[in-house]
């Protein structure tokens, strides 16, 4: 007498052996019979350790590997990820904060350069005042009408100049005003330089752009 496999009688829970029938077909169940002939036959596909390895491309032949889900690799992954993510922003932050703090420490300087910039454009204009304010100020007119006037100045950071400026067409005539902001940046070098909306200036475009706004018209 021998015991065997029966995959033709469908009792696929009646084995005291279930974990076999993750690997054989469902209707498989273990009886006792008399006069059985062995026959072999072949495995419906692969076991699932194996399927595992060559879905997630690793070597099939090696039956050492640890049955390890999909999930548990999806998680590793997921985890990794995080972690390059979270290096990445922590990166950026450290690099923003050291650029602020020398923004900050070197915004009399900067303010100077930009100062100077602009007063040596400005000569080459007829016309124009340029009254330069101690700190962090200028202001830059044009007498004739129509009159114009602009102001600049870092803010107290470092981190930006802000512009204002009005036209008038006679006393009382307002014929233009408006404001926007520059962002002082810099460069990897340390190299100093202005963004405006998606516009990078050099010092030498900022203070043309300032001496502009007092002679547009």
């Amino acid at each position: 007498m021998m015991r065997v496999l029966d995959a033709l009688h469908s009792q696929p829970y009646h084995s005291g052996l279930v974990f076999l029938s993750y690997f054989f077909s469902a209707t498989a169940i273990q009886r006792s019979m008399h006069g059985t002939v062995f026959i072999a036959t072949e495995p419906h596909g692969d076991p699932p350790w194996k399927a595992y390895r060559v879905h997630s491309g690793l070597d099939a032949t090696d039956n050492s590997c640890p049955q390890r889900s999909p999930r548990h690799l999806n998680a590793k992954v997921i985890n990794f990820q995080t972690s390059i993510g979270g290096t990445t922003l922590r990166n950026i932050q450290e690099l923003e904060k050291t650029e602020s703090e020398e923004l900050d420490r070197r915004k009399f300087e900067n303010w100077k350069l930009i100062q100077s910039a602009v007063s040596e454009r400005s000569r080459n204009i007829g016309g124009l005042q340029l009254l330069e304010v101690p700190s962090r100020s200028l202001f830059l007119r044009k007498s004739k009408f129509p009159a114009s006037k602009v102001t600049a100045d870092i803010s107290l950071d470092g981190q930006r100049v802000n512009l204002r400026w009005a036209v008038r067409d006679r006393i009382g005539g307002l014929v233009e005003e408006a404001s926007d902001a520059v962002e002082v940046r810099l460069d990897r070098n340390g190299r100093l330089y202005f963004q405006r909306k998606d516009d990078i200036l050099t010092l030498e475009e900022l203070s043309s752009l300032i001496v502009s706004l007092a002679d547009r018209f």
